[in-house]
């Protein structure tokens, strides 16, 4: 006797499964806009979508949640999403993958000319300060640049002695290491945020304070000093960009997360900062064009490669990690760093010998240290 066979069970409900794989889809073209508005971060300018360059900040960790997206959607074998999901990994790999760095096969000589960006702030508190000294004295005497552009520290220059007043957690690199800070020009009573220390007499030293509205009682310095090496005048520019604000989301008590007015009070202040350091961009990026003298920038830029205001100004540049750095070269935080904001740049006269982010917690950013000479 033949055993009858039943016919598959049809009645079980598919609509649950079905919800989970369109929220899955929802999700997964979610990502995708976010990193395409992260990835032309770099090329739309604020003024036009300001939101980009936040996405901007994260496009590395949206890469890594894109490939793993992809490998899911390789499962799910979809053509035209296998598709889109490869074209994004390829541009991925235009914007990652720096072929420069294969090639960096230079070796340090006698000569060579090594610089460091360092954003050294204030506001340590007083039994704070002999220890972050002593380390950062440690820190330079043991890689000891020829230069050194510092951001977020104030020197005082004055007519009388003492000539010259620095913080006091700086202090040891004038007093102990010998390196010089030129009073910028003019002449008088000043003050800068934005110091350059050199191991050898520079020629000038101009600082211009940018500010976009005259009545603004805040303003952003941008100095340039102008030196000899090697028989050749070299300009050097040292900056340090618009900041987000000295109050983080994260860190505020006052207002709550899961209230309106705490993400609108974020947005109108990331929002003007922004566009307040686009600004700041074009404004260097014009002094960049018209500098007759090979060129160095050092400096805190509040903005990551992947951002518009790095890429107006680091624009016919060489970013020397870039060339010649390894791994992410993250800056900040500098006890958790995720983010590369602190940059070397050098014009096309200098070949970049090496480049490194420093493992030193003895700030709130990284210092970068590179060695460049003149290109043969």
């Amino acid at each position: 006797m033949k055993r009858a066979v039943g016919k598959a069970d049809t009645s079980r409900p598919k609509f649950f499964p079905g919800v989970l794989r369109g929220m899955l889809w929802l999700l997964d073209g979610v990502l995708v806009l976010l990193f395409v508005a992260g990835y032309l971060g770099r090329y739309v300018p604020p003024v036009v979508v300001w939101w980009f360059q936040l996405l901007a900040i994260v496009l590395p960790y949206l890469s890594l949640l894109l490939l793993i997206a992809t490998a899911g959607v390789l499962l799910a074998r979809r053509r035209w999403a296998i598709w889109l999901h490869l074209a994004l990994v390829v541009l991925m790999g235009f914007r990652f993958i720096e072929p420069s760095r294969w090639l960096a096969t230079s070796e340090a000589e006698e000569g060579d000319f090594s610089l460091m960006t360092f954003n050294a702030p204030d506001g340590w508190e007083p039994r704070q300060v002999p220890k972050r000294a002593a380390e950062i004295l440690h820190l330079v005497a043991t890689e000891r640049p020829d230069l050194i552009g510092l951001q977020d520290a104030t020197f005082i220059y004055r007519p009388k002695p003492p000539f010259l007043v620095t913080p006091n957690h700086l202090g040891l690199l004038v007093d102990s290491l010998g390196y010089q800070s030129l009073k910028p020009f003019p002449t008088g009573n000043r003050s800068t945020s934005a110091p350059i220390l050199s191991l050898f007499p520079a020629d000038t030293l101009f600082e211009t304070l940018l500010r976009m509205n005259p009545e603004d009682p805040s303003s952003t310095a941008m100095v340039r000093c102008v030196f000899h090496w090697q028989g050749r005048p070299v300009a050097l520019y040292n900056l340090h960009l618009r900041t987000y604000g000295h109050q983080k989301p994260w860190n505020d008590d006052e207002r709550s997360p899961f209230g309106l007015g705490f993400w609108k009070h974020y947005l109108d202040q990331y929002r003007e900062a922004i566009l307040r350091r686009a600004w700041e961009a074009d404004i260097v990026a014009e002094h960049l064009a018209r500098e007759p003298y090979p060129i160095l920038v050092t400096g805190d830029f509040n903005s990551t490669p992947h951002n518009w205001t790095y890429q107006r100004i680091a624009k016919g540049l060489q970013d020397t990690f870039g060339r010649a750095g390894q791994g992410g070269g993250y800056t900040y935080h500098s006890t958790r760093p995720f983010v590369r904001i602190d940059f070397i740049l050098a014009g096309p006269e200098w070949e970049v010998v090496s480049a490194n982010v420093l493992d030193a917690a003895v700030s709130d950013h990284r210092p970068v240290i590179a060695r460049v000479r003149w290109r043969r």
